[in-house]
């Protein structure tokens, strides 16, 4: 029997984390509002 696995694709820029355009500066990088919530239940519910 075949296994399946559950998977989401994110875009990240301006859905995980606010959109900065062309930032290369990683200490400027922030989680939108939400965003840690939702990939923890995402985890819970056993997406990968």
């Amino acid at each position: 029997m075949a296994v399946t696995i559950k998977a989401v694709f994110l875009d990240k820029d301006g859905t995980l984390v606010d959109d900065i355009p062309f930032n290369v500066e990683p200490r400027r990088i922030t989680l939108r509002n939400g965003a840690g919530a939702g990939l923890r239940l995402l985890a819970r519910l056993d997406y990968r």
